[in-house]
């Protein structure tokens, strides 16, 4: 089985920004764009949060059901962002290199390089399959690696056979919205300093930050420095304050894990955030050049 983030999926992405613009520019409905909207946001948390992230990249939950199961999966093969085979594996190896040379989702570099980056434009490379083992010798998985375009556009043509404008606003515009969510993990989420705003709980060795505003907005994923500290927590919100929509999700189709988060310092906000943050910036471009 090919294993790789194949130059195909970003064709579809770029299919999936003409269908978007098309649609908006000149088939607007304010009642579709605005549904569109809040199916992004749910399709982003299905597809995104549950089904890419937390049960194919860090396996944080079992659903109680194959019928759930396979429901997530047809979401986050929707999502056209890979398979979630493929998905999981570029994902376990970004948080094998967080922030390093080596991390293929590393938003440093040329400006046109950051670019390409927010808009999850990676060089395309061949993925080591020991790294999704799992996910490989699973069937359910397996179905929709190997009918992963089969999958994406029978979705398509229901929609267009419905009504042609339902392709823009029921699979372009959530799509993106999808998109961009993993963006900000991607890049704004590894930007130090926008962590100057936020806090950490972790001192861990990259650039991740917490924040409630991106946890609000991608439904329990704004946690993203407890997520690279502890990524088997299936709930990050382990602190005073903090919630986690995604977690409450997974307590209503799945059976949770039960490792804990690990014990960590005083969160850290204002002078002393700063302060870590530039340390942690000056190790990396110490690492990153040897």
């Amino acid at each position: 089985m090919r294993i790789s983030n194949d130059s195909k999926v970003k064709l579809m992405q770029a299919v999936v920004y003409v269908f978007a613009i098309l649609t908006l520019v000149f088939y607007f409905d304010w009642s579709l764009f605005i549904y569109s909207l809040i199916l992004g946001w749910f399709w982003f948390g299905i597809a995104g949060s549950l089904c890419l992230h937390k049960l194919s990249s860090h396996a944080v939950f079992v659903p109680k059901n194959r019928l759930i199961k396979w429901v997530l999966l047809w979401f986050g093969t929707i999502a056209t962002l890979g398979s979630t085979i493929a998905w999981a594996a570029g994902h376990r190896e970004h948080h094998a290199t967080t922030d390093k040379k080596t991390d293929p989702h590393r938003p440093y570099g040329s400006l046109f390089h950051k670019f390409k980056m927010w808009f999850y434009y990676f060089p395309t490379w061949v993925i080591d399959p020991m790294l999704v083992k799992d996910l490989a010798a699973d069937p359910d998985h397996r179905f929709f690696h190997r009918n992963y375009y089969k999958v994406i556009f029978a979705y398509i043509i229901i929609l267009g056979l419905i009504d042609f404008r339902f392709i823009g606003y029921f699979y372009a515009v959530p799509v993106l919205c999808t998109l961009f969510g993993i963006s900000w993990a991607t890049v704004i989420a590894h930007v130090p300093q926008l962590g100057y705003f936020s806090w950490r709980t972790y001192d861990t060795e990259d650039y991740t930050y917490n924040s409630n505003f991106w946890n609000i907005l991608l439904i329990g994923e704004g946690y993203h420095n407890t997520h690279h500290a502890c990524p088997w927590l299936w709930n990050t919100a382990i602190s005073k304050g903090e919630w986690d929509m995604g977690a409450w999700l997974i307590k209503l189709i799945g059976h949770p894990n039960s490792k804990p988060p690990l014990p960590h310092p005083p969160i850290r906000t204002g002078k002393a955030l700063r302060q870590e943050l530039q340390a942690v910036k000056a190790k990396l471009r110490k690492d990153n050049h040897e």
